[in-house]
């Protein structure tokens, strides 16, 4: 078996489901043939043209196949010549989505058929596309799969939004794939009650992705916050549907009975929390940008309780990580995070109500034994999740996937 994997932004770049995604490639690497195809290793988030018309270009001596962490990648570069082509197709993409999306996935099937035999020098049996940011990689995925007559295999990453005008044609990729990989039971209810056939669907989930060791005190001590200071950590990218401000809302709160609590937020900026920080100017308050893996480790370690109450979420990785740690967590109202977090065991949920937050944080905060037992408990439920029990579920699927297409 040689898989090729396909997924807008893969690593250095930071997010859920790139840092997944490598995690999968290096499982399966260390049993069969992998290559990765991707248009970013950078942080984005213009979906559309940075994939098209506003895409990165080539430096005149890159190389075709760059190996990234023992991974053989390719950035998927749309030609001068294909961009002018596409010009009009991208700027009727929202009047003519369908016929858009077919020029598009067919520039980039192109790239990809031009450059399959110098990332994998065994030819793919099977394409497994995970689903970041618009539709154009995932159908040139799917029909370069169709072409070679090998499965496709497509990892939704869906967030709970699933009908409307820019969602229809994902629904179309979800029914025609070969098997589609959900990361809980709701998100599998959702796609069989939209018509995807039940026997394809999968639940799998995914890993932490956390270093070796882990120092807490050593990282209070690089930003100077006290041993004894609460510290509450939102680690994830700073969308605004991820609810970041939400706990910077909630700290006034928290404040008036535990003035020397201290709110951390690490992860990737955004043009909406640049603006929301610049207005904020409390010491207590810490905004930093990407870490690198040690120094995020250290800071799940370090803090007290893990606070990312978003409002979507297809899994949520960062609480798997948290729970490996012991940590509790608050996450947000998004329906799939009802299946992860266990109510008042493992932690707590909340919607868009700061003073909720803040009550849920006072709680944990004045209350060292139950902070340890959510822990506890998110760490059993962690258990399940390594990432050699994920890659050899992965590999069934596509065990069986290859048998019900041969």
């Amino acid at each position: 078996m040689a898989v090729l994997l396909t997924i807008t932004s893969y690593p250095p770049a930071i997010g859920g489901a790139q840092l997944h995604t490598h995690a999968f490639a290096r499982e399966l690497a260390a049993s069969e043939p992998v290559g990765v195809m991707y248009h970013w290793n950078t942080n984005r988030v213009d979906w559309l043209l940075g994939t098209t018309l506003h895409a990165p270009t080539r430096p005149a001596d890159d190389a075709p196949v760059v190996t990234y962490d023992g991974i053989p990648t390719h950035q998927l570069i749309l030609p001068p010549e294909s961009r002018a082509a596409l010009r009009s197709w991208v700027h009727l993409y929202r009047v003519l989505q369908s016929q858009a999306i077919d020029h598009i996935s067919a520039a980039i099937l192109r790239e990809m058929e031009a450059h399959i035999a110098a990332l994998m020098p065994a030819p793919p049996t099977i394409v497994h596309n995970v689903r970041v940011g618009r539709e154009g990689l995932t159908f040139a995925a799917q029909k370069f799969a169709r072409r070679r007559d090998i499965p496709f295999v497509l990892t939704t990453n869906h967030h709970h939004t699933w009908r409307g005008w820019f969602y229809r044609d994902y629904l179309r990729a979800y029914r025609a794939a070969d098997a589609v990989i959900a990361h809980t039971e709701y998100e599998r209810r959702e796609l069989a009650r939209l018509g995807v056939d039940e026997t394809r669907l999968h639940v799998l989930g995914v890993g932490p992705i956390l270093a070796p060791t882990a120092d807490g005190a050593d990282f209070r001590a690089r930003m100077g916050i006290a041993p004894d200071a609460p510290l509450l950590l939102y680690l994830g990218q700073k969308y605004a549907y991820k609810r970041f401000d939400l706990l910077a809302r909630a700290m006034e709160t928290v404040w008036a009975k535990v003035p020397n609590a201290v709110a951390l937020f690490i992860g990737p900026r955004t043009p909406y929390s640049r603006q929301f920080f610049a207005r904020l100017h409390d010491p207590r308050i810490i905004e930093i940008d990407i870490v690198d893996l040690q120094t995020k480790t250290n800071a799940l370690a370090a803090c007290d309780v893990l606070v990312m109450p978003s409002a979507k979420e297809s899994f949520g990785g960062v609480y798997v990580e948290a729970w490996t740690l012991g940590k509790p967590v608050i996450g947000g109202d998004a329906p799939a995070l009802s299946e992860i977090i266990r109510e008042g065991e493992s932690g707590f949920t909340v919607g868009a109500d700061a003073d909720l937050l803040a009550a849920r944080l006072l709680t944990l905060i004045g209350d060292p034994a139950l902070r340890e037992a959510m822990g506890r408990a998110g760490q059993a439920f962690a258990r399940q999740y390594t990432w050699d029990r994920l890659g050899a579920q992965l590999k069934a699927i596509y065990d069986r996937v290859r048998g019900s297409s041969a």
